[in-house]
């Protein structure tokens, strides 16, 4: 390749290849526009810690235990944990030495290629686009636990303006809303992880020992879908794929690095708490709840087919089996604080990977526009305009046009 060609490709690819600049306020790009670095440490440290506890953890989990065993369930924690820390430490590596507000797209593009950014931000952005509807939705049918007799497009309409609001302010308003749900969310899930110990260990209303006797009747490996080694084998499997989905959201702080005050020093500290988080709500989570329940239990497998709602959470089935009472009910009201948490999560990250995916050519220009608080105002728009595909649930003929998506 003659110098000439190489230096035109260099000149063509210039804006991605050179060093982000950073300033106090935030991450500049020659294009103009810029995001505020005004997240305060906690904030991202919090989104570090509980960024992805929500109900594919408190939910999902129960279809891992269901169809895997208690056995294949904390096998499964434990191995795509470990590539999970593994992915965040790179990323944070990334983050330090290279620090940019374009996102996981942007580090693509800048070290792959162009097209690979391209996809990688697209199908990032339709990923949260997508299941912020269904967090909307998801929300609504928690309330109807109490308020059965009201549409769930009520509550859709009003969730939807109240976190849209939130990511219209300044960022630190996300950033706050966002430390204090995820303080709920730790609380609630420590809550259940020490509650399932204590069944275990006798503390029911029974006194009754558990142990890890389920892990010898029924057995600590499931089959699923077969009998003998070929159920195993796929039992194992379907742990690690609901493992893999109850991870989903790890990377979530990574959008957040381009907003983070001090990046060197509060990135470090978020990743390095990201291994305690992985061992705690997760590897000893998946341990207590193997000894709680039974993976045969029919209340559990019933419960997997609920998707959402108390009833659906392996904690809570635990707690049903020990015959704790009130128990759903105060567990019902926390996961609105886990799916509102996810949706306005949805949007921050839809319109942060728009801005970035902008700022490469990738997107509209108008998406790498920002406000005066630093906030891209149409990725934001934009990206909650999404939430319009809740109100399919509304109606029971457009719901099953809804659960295709």
């Amino acid at each position: 390749m003659s110098s000439e060609k190489r230096q035109k490709e260099e000149s063509d690819h210039g804006p991605n290849l050179e060093p982000a600049m950073t300033s106090d306020e935030g991450t500049m790009t020659a294009e103009g526009g810029q995001l505020r670095r005004e997240f305060k440490a906690r904030h991202v440290s919090m989104i570090a810690v509980a960024g992805a506890i929500g109900t594919g953890l408190i939910i999902g989990t129960g279809t891992a235990l269901v169809r895997g065993g208690p056995a294949n369930l904390l096998i499964a924690y434990c191995l795509v944990g470990a590539v999970v820390f593994f992915v965040m430490t790179a990323l944070g590596e990334m983050s330090i030495m290279f620090p940019m507000d374009k996102g996981f797209g942007g580090y693509a593009t800048r070290f792959v290629d162009p097209a690979l950014g391209y996809a990688t931000g697209w199908n990032y952005f339709f990923k949260y686009a997508i299941v912020l509807p269904n967090n909307l939705t998801a929300a609504g049918i928690i309330i109807q636990y109490w308020r059965p007799d009201l549409n769930v497009a009520i509550f859709v309409t009003v969730f939807t303006v109240v976190i849209i609001l939130v990511n219209l302010l300044h960022v630190s308003f996300f950033g706050e809303a966002e430390f204090w749900l995820s303080c709920i969310k730790l609380l609630v899930m420590t809550t259940l992880i020490l509650t399932c110990l204590v069944i275990s260990v006798g503390g029911q209303p029974s006194g009754k020992k558990i142990g890890f006797s389920y892990w010898n009747d029924p057995g600590a490996f499931g089959e699923y879908l077969f009998k003998g080694p070929k159920g195993h084998l796929l039992g194992f499997w379907a742990a690690i794929v609901q493992s893999t989905f109850a991870y989903t959201g790890t990377e979530v702080v990574g959008v957040a690095f381009g907003e983070a005050p001090n990046p060197e020093k509060t990135i470090r500290k978020a990743i390095r708490q990201t291994l305690w988080r992985i061992v705690f709500f997760y590897i000893i989570g998946a341990i207590v709840l193997g000894m709680a329940v039974p993976y045969t239990s029919s209340q559990l497998i019933c419960g997997t087919k609920q998707k959402t709602g108390a009833g659906a959470s392996p904690f809570v089935i635990a707690v049903q089996l020990a015959r704790i009472p009130h128990f759903p009910d105060v567990i019902n009201g926390c996961l609105l604080v886990f799916v509102l948490s996810a949706a306005n999560s949805d949007i921050y990250i839809g319109s942060r990977v728009l801005f970035g995916l902008s700022h490469d050519h990738q997107a509209p220009a108008i998406f790498g526009k920002t406000t005066g608080n630093g906030v891209p105002l149409a990725g934001v728009i934009f990206t909650s305009l999404f939430a319009v595909l809740a109100y399919m649930n509304a109606a029971k003929s457009s719901s099953v046009v809804f659960g295709y998506l």
